[in-house]
């Protein structure tokens, strides 16, 4: 019962201030969050724009924007509790 999260459950960790990690590395993702966070904070979301191309959360960049689904990001999974 493990999927990808939409963009907007995705877009729900954003931030609107970039806050600093332990490590120095800037993002724009919620504090629990914060420390868990890759150099490179690319996720994909389950939302598709068509066949070839997807929704991802820059946490870096503090936005969201589509890619080619043969670009390789992370994937943060959830699930129902």
């Amino acid at each position: 019962d493990w999927r990808l999260p939409t963009i907007e459950e995705l877009e729900k960790l954003l931030t609107k201030q970039s806050i600093k990690n332990s490590k120095g590395e800037s993002h724009y993702v919620l504090r629990d969050f914060l420390d868990m966070m890759p150099t490179e904070s690319c996720f994909w979301s389950s939302t598709e724009e068509n066949e070839l191309y997807a929704w991802v959360v820059d946490f870096g960049k503090g936005y969201d924007y589509w890619r080619r689904k043969t670009i390789k990001y992370y994937a943060l999974y959830v699930r129902k509790t």
